[in-house]
């Protein structure tokens, strides 16, 4: 093989490993974010009103509410059972805290 063509295929083997080196880094500060909200919520007593995992909870079931009394206005208990669930889900899937309305 030619030197000059050896020189561009190490090249782009080169480029793409700097490319996967800080995908997998900037996922890596990503895992670590989410540990630390989570390490915050937990110790600020999840359950109870007014912690941080409850501001959370309370954004996002207000997001899920919002977004079905926009669908149909008369649903407003369905909105709020909906949306208080919706958002318990994310909490305990994403940060694993239970939170409650």
């Amino acid at each position: 093989m030619d030197r000059g063509v050896r020189y561009y295929i190490q090249r782009g083997v080169d480029e793409m490993t700097r490319e996967k080196r800080n995908f997998m880094y900037e996922q890596d500060e990503v895992k670590n974010a989410l540990k630390v909200i989570q390490s915050a919520m937990k110790a600020d007593n999840p359950k109870e009103p007014g912690s941080y995992a409850h501001s959370w909870h309370c954004n996002i079931a207000m997001a899920c509410h919002d977004s079905i009394l926009s669908l149909d206005a008369r649903r407003i208990d369905l909105a709020r059972k909906a949306g208080n669930d919706a958002a318990a889900r994310f909490m305990r899937i994403c940060f694993d805290v239970e939170t409650q309305s």
